[in-house]
């Protein structure tokens, strides 16, 4: 199976539910049942941003088909970095979730 890895700048660059709002744009397009979950789990996923799980335990997106998404979040000073080289997904993978 292949895997996609992104790495999305976090704290200070962006909040936390600023972190996971840009998270959910990468996954699920505006209006879909996908984004829909994501939002649904914004605060579990805030928290865990904030005390910077992500950064060494990525985000595992396992799709029916497709490749594996792996998001990591970048923190401190490394988060600016990280920003300015974030590259969008090609495709929504959670479009389709209902």
């Amino acid at each position: 199976m292949s895997v996609v890895s992104r790495t999305v700048a976090a704290i200070p660059a962006r909040t936390s539910v600023g972190t996971w709002r840009t998270i959910t744009d990468v996954l699920a397009p505006p209006g879909s049942a996908g984004r829909a979950r994501l939002e649904a789990v914004t605060n579990i996923a805030a928290v865990l941003i904030t005390a910077e799980y992500t950064r060494q335990a990525p985000i595992v997106v396992i799709l029916s088909s497709g490749p594996r998404i792996r998001i990591r979040t970048a923190h401190g000073p490394d988060a600016a970095d990280a920003q300015a080289a974030e590259i969008p997904l090609v495709a929504s993978p959670c479009d389709g979730l209902g």
